[in-house]
């Protein structure tokens, strides 16, 4: 009984097929089971939450402004790099346009840079959940992005 209920569990983490064709990338059915990304909106706020990473270097909550987080999940490398083009890319517009970027706006920037990196991915795809959410002029907002929504053409 014990070892039926050891061989059902399923490993943490990402299970990739073990002969990944980069053709059928986007066929591929990807299972994650390690950690929750948990985004809660109420009437006086946003609340982001999720379990702590294994790796204790690695950040799962990211600050984007002032008024906006990311809750991450996913790639440890795909998501660092993600976000730091994301800061920066979010910084760089508020300069130029001397206004607060608002939820979707950051959510459109992270989309973009999702896009963008599936498209040129080197030999492997991009595994990333993102859930933005914060304060801006509309009120309260959460947007949620996968990654495996975006198809490689």
């Amino acid at each position: 009984m014990q070892l039926e209920l050891m061989r059902a569990t399923p490993k943490r983490g990402f299970h990739i097929p073990q002969y990944w064709d980069a053709d059928n990338r986007n066929n591929i059915c990807i299972q994650c089971t390690d950690g929750v990304a948990l985004a809660l909106k109420y009437k006086e706020g946003v609340l982001l939450a999720t379990t702590r990473a294994e790796t204790k270097s690695y950040e799962t909550i990211y600050k984007l402004t002032d008024k906006i987080c990311a809750c991450v999940y996913g790639a440890i490398g795909d998501i660092q790099q993600i976000m730091k083009m994301a800061i920066s890319q979010i910084k760089l517009l508020e300069y130029n346009t001397e206004h607060e970027v608002p939820v979707r706006g950051v959510t459109q920037i992270i989309r973009n840079l999702l896009h963008s990196l599936q498209k040129n991915a080197t030999p492997h795809p991009i595994y990333a959940e993102i859930i933005v959410g914060g304060v801006d002029c509309d009120g309260y907002s959460i947007c949620h992005i996968l990654s495996d929504t975006f198809k490689y053409y």
